[in-house]
């Protein structure tokens, strides 16, 4: 099933050849060749900056931004982009000051990234307190939004799970986050 969906379409738009790119060039066509596969996950590795994370996390952004940028394009030319939504995650977030190798260390909150013609443009939330005693006491941001607001919101508003359903999967009910259009 998934050659054959594989085999019914093509790209319309030329993908970069990083790891990213090649990855969301197949998942177009595997929606386009309609394989009805309702989540994919993709990986862009490199975000783990202890390091020269100037440098590095500028590349990371542009290699996301290309890589979604065509993604949206290819899907647009098949009247598909409405059907589809990218959200990001990360296992960790990062710290909030710099180590003495130009990078952050492993922290707790970070940013999520949500794309789609049915996302709401625009940034959520409050800006994040950066002082010292705005922080935890390991020195973490403190997140905003419960990462079950954040799955609680795509369960109901975007796959149309009852909100019965989520609560008893999510072990309780949570506030959705409005980046959806209604």
């Amino acid at each position: 099933a998934i050659k054959t969906a594989y085999d019914e379409s093509a790209n319309q738009v030329e993908f970069s050849t990083e790891s990213l790119g090649r990855s969301l060039s197949i998942v177009s066509r595997l929606i386009k060749g309609n394989l009805d596969t309702k989540i994919f996950l993709v990986s862009l590795n490199g975000f783990d900056t202890h390091a020269n994370q100037l440098e590095d996390h500028a590349q990371l952004l542009s290699t996301l931004s290309n890589a979604v940028s065509n993604f949206y394009a290819d899907l647009e030319a098949d009247g598909r982009s409405e059907e589809v939504l990218i959200a990001t995650f990360s296992e960790f977030g990062r710290r909030v000051h710099k180590n003495g190798a130009a990078g952050t260390d492993h922290g707790t909150a970070a940013p999520l990234l949500v794309f789609g013609d049915q996302v709401e443009g625009g940034l959520i939330g409050s800006d994040p307190k950066l002082n010292a005693n705005d922080l935890d006491e390991f020195g973490n941001l403190v997140h905003e939004y419960d990462f079950r607001q954040v799955y609680s919101t795509l369960l109901n508003d975007w796959f149309g799970i009852e909100e019965s359903q989520t609560a008893a999967t999510m072990g309780g009910s949570f506030e959705r986050i409005p980046f959806l259009k209604t």
